[in-house]
């Protein structure tokens, strides 16, 4: 999706560069929330 907006010139409203920031935005996830994967790299599991 990225991609091909790119090669079709169309302007990155949102500034979504990775699919992972797509999902996330998809989903309505707020960045700031912590995520399984914060818990994981701190240790709290």
């Amino acid at each position: 999706m990225l991609a091909k907006n790119k090669r079709d010139g169309r302007p990155d409203r949102l500034g979504l560069e990775t699919g992972e920031q797509v999902m996330r935005w998809w989903l309505g996830e707020n960045p700031k929330q912590v995520t399984f994967d914060d818990l994981e790299k701190e240790g709290n599991t």
